[in-house]
């Protein structure tokens, strides 16, 4: 099996990657999903980079784009690095098993544990488990064909790497992602290639359905354009007050387009309870993708909490703020 040479570059946060990159960080920009050069849901969020980037192991230049999505019982990350003018070469499996991790790391997810590498057909694989979620993490090269038709010299004209997530146990792995890599579009919307170089074959799976009657709706949020799901959902979670306790529950229900989110919670200790809202000023609530903004809750005895929270690529919340009399809060959402 021909294995690739890992192209190493930066994803949508700072990773370790393997030695010898010459390529610096990626820098995102939002793109519309329905001219983006890599597609699965139109309700998902597409990007694509700022600049074009090079590496040793590339010969030319490449642009980079990015979807991603979830419903609730299903999540997926995939990056394209599409060469622009020259291809990829070969690399050896422990650098495609390095760079699975990595881009499993790099989008967000907590990795419980590791299954092991395998491979087929340019593509390599491993199975992981995350947040209670079922997920094969993968990297393919695709396939090259030079000027006139046929096979051309060891190369490829696009990297794809990402991970795919289910709730349901994915008995096989290797078939799974084969679906999924069939269903992605690579290219243009007019080539209708997926990423073995064939016909797209849409993937019809109730876990990535949603709702005829509320579709997801596209929201401006600043810098990006994100999914919201309508109608809102409740996000669990659990709160720390330094000096009340440390094992008190929240709750966040996005509202409208995901740009705020009202707010609640308490602590066992006290019979108060707090209630407020929380504001994106980049990015969406209870979508995947980065986003910060400010949260702000008064409670029923009087006192008044308030301060920032940033949320990650697959989600995950996390605000801090301070109480009136300088004590700590922290509230943790999705995981």
């Amino acid at each position: 099996m021909t294995r690739l040479r890992y192209l190493a570059w930066a994803l949508l946060a700072s990773t370790a990657v393997p030695a010898g990159s010459a390529l610096a960080e990626v820098t995102w920009r939002q793109s519309g999903c329905p001219d983006s050069q890599v597609y699965m849901f139109e309700w998902m969020e597409c990007r694509i980079s700022g600049e074009d980037t090079s590496d040793a192991n590339l010969r030319g230049v490449a642009r980079h784009y990015a979807t991603l999505g979830r419903t609730s019982n299903a999540a997926a990350y995939f990056v394209l690095s599409m060469a622009q003018d020259g291809s990829y070469s070969a690399y050896p499996r422990t650098e495609s098993e390095a760079i699975i991790k990595a881009t499993a790391g790099t989008g967000g997810r907590r990795i419980d544990s590791w299954g092991p590498y395998a491979g087929f057909d340019r593509t390599g694989y491993m199975t992981f488990v995350s947040d209670s979620m079922n997920c094969v993490g993968f990297d393919h090269g695709g396939p090259f064909s030079g000027q006139g038709g046929g096979s051309a010299t060891q190369g490829y004209p696009y990297l794809l790497r990402g991970y795919f997530c289910e709730r349901a146990p994915i008995p096989d792995p290797q078939r799974r992602l084969t679906q999924y890599l069939e269903a992605v579009r690579i290219g243009r919307p007019d080539a209708d290639r997926n990423a073995f170089g064939t016909g797209v074959v849409a993937l019809r799976d109730p876990l990535w359905q949603v709702a005829a009657a509320s579709p997801p709706v596209m929201a401006s949020t600043g810098s990006a354009i994100l999914p919201a799901e309508s109608p809102a959902r409740m996000i669990p979670g659990a709160v720390a007050w330094d000096g009340i306790g440390t094992v008190g529950s929240a709750r966040m229900v996005p509202e409208g387009t995901g740009r705020s989110a009202a707010l609640s919670f308490g602590m066992p200790a006290s019979t108060a309870t707090c209630s407020g809202t929380v504001v994106s000023t980049t990015g969406g609530l209870g979508v995947p993708g980065p986003a910060e903004g400010t949260w702000s809750a008064a409670c029923s005895d009087g006192q008044s909490v308030s301060g920032t929270f940033r949320s990650d690529i697959s989600g995950r919340t996390t605000a801090i703020g301070l109480d009136e009399r300088g004590r700590r809060v922290q509230l943790n959402f999705g995981g």
